[in-house]
């Protein structure tokens, strides 16, 4: 099987490179606003839109006019361009989906100019003692710990608050043998992160944003009364140096939460690769602003995409269905509730008089539901017990320790 994967190292640049990547982006972001001023004022005109390539073209003559265009790669100079292009692509996308809001494009500040992206050819690799330089005409070398295998696409350099990491989209070939092991559905909530129709829970996810709280309110540039923290003048030292610190903090928290999203669908696929799982309308769900901060919490959707794709890696498949009635039907009998509100957390069916877990009825009804449409030869069962220890998520880094002591609870299962 053809495979496409986008792996991540960290790079070490020196001080120089750091000034340089900062030009660059500098550059690209002057040319990015310089492409889109272009597209409106020539549709302005004309009526008629500018295509990537002809942009590319006009490029080509203003690098050979001005010098400082030809310090830097080509291939590289041109991510402006290709971020533009796909820009208005998905913008008339949207119009033509009927999307409320198209979201048209907008000029970027210096901030908001944080990457690039680089295609085969504009970039070389070679070996550097133990470690891998990744070098690129008019930036220093990106020194990275190791490389992919199989066939490098594309490298994209993103610089963070915390570091600067090199991206590699990479084209593989791998031998993966057709998974027999049986379907497992999966509901997703709030108070249980996922509900396996197996029984297994994992409980719901809380940020702990105590420490990031604190730094952000060091930002402030209005002091408040009775408030012993001075405020800021915005664009001077001490406040650069407190955005720089909450903006760190930010991506600690936002790295935390990936890190357990990938350590839990890593520990579910290896042993129930076949899983039957709703497609939630989480854009419509998060109007509901009482509960739209503690569905955000849960990363739903990133939990959807990790789970596919490495189902897809182990053999297995990740089958989606409607989330219409899975709560409300009964998983024994079929009968469906005319109403069923939040606070219900047991299922009692009035036809059967089945006593369920809510979450446990809606999975099983979700298995139910993604069984005729899967490959046949799979049958509709594992309801087998796998246990996954709470502690190992601390070990490895996925959660806190406050976090932690919640999942180890006596009164909470771990298992999957």
């Amino acid at each position: 099987m053809l495979i496409t994967r986008t792996y991540k190292e960290t790079a070490k640049v020196s001080k120089q490179g750091h000034i340089k990547l900062d030009g660059f982006l500098l550059f690209e972001q002057q040319l990015y606003n310089a492409a889109l001023q272009e597209r409106e004022s020539y549709y302005r005109a004309t009526g008629d839109s500018i295509k990537l390539y002809d942009q590319y073209n006009s490029l080509t003559i203003v690098r050979a006019e001005i010098p400082e265009y030809q310090q830097y790669g080509v291939d590289a100079t041109r991510s402006a361009l290709r971020r533009i292009d796909f820009a208005f692509k998905s913008f008339f996308r949207r119009v033509k989906e009927g999307a409320k809001k198209a979201g048209y494009h907008r000029y970027k500040s210096r901030n908001r100019m944080r990457s690039f992206d680089c295609p085969a050819g504009g970039f070389t690799i070679r070996e550097v003692g133990n470690r891998w330089a990744v070098c690129i005409k008019g930036l220093e070398p990106f020194i990275v710990k190791s490389i992919p295998d199989g066939k490098i696409k594309q490298i994209r350099v993103v610089k963070t608050a915390k570091r600067i990491t090199v991206q590699f989209v990479v084209e593989k070939e791998i031998e993966v043998a057709p998974s027999n092991a049986p379907f497992v559905g999966i509901d997703l909530g709030i108070e249980s992160l996922i509900t396996l129709s197996n029984g297994k829970k994992i409980p719901g996810r809380k940020r702990k944003l105590d420490r990031q709280k604190k730094k952000q309110r060091k930002l402030r540039v209005k002091a408040r009364k009775g408030s012993k923290q001075k405020a800021k003048t915005k664009g001077s030292n001490s406040y650069k140096k407190a955005r720089s610190l909450y903006a760190k903090e930010c991506q600690t928290v936002k790295e935390r939460e990936l890190g357990f999203i990938h350590m839990l669908t890593s520990a579910i696929v290896s042993k129930h690769p076949n899983l039957v799982i709703e497609d939630l309308r989480i854009t419509n769900m998060v109007k509901n602003h009482k509960l739209a901060r503690r569905i955000l919490e849960q990363n739903w959707g990133t939990f959807k995409r990790l789970l596919e794709y490495k189902a897809e890696s182990a053999g297995g498949q990740v089958v989606t269905v409607s989330p219409r009635n899975t709560s409300r039907a009964c998983s024994d009998c079929g009968n469906v509730k005319e109403a069923l509100s939040l606070s219900e957390r047991v299922y009692k069916c009035s036809v059967c008089g089945i006593q369920i877990d809510r979450d446990l009825n809606a999975a099983r009804n979700i298995l139910k539901l993604g069984c005729p449409s899967v490959t046949a030869g799979h049958e509709a069962v594992g309801f087998e017990d796998v246990d996954l220890i709470g502690g190992d998520l601390l070990r490895r880094g996925g959660i806190d320790r406050s976090q932690n002591s919640i999942l180890n609870s006596r009164d909470v299962e771990i298992s999957i």
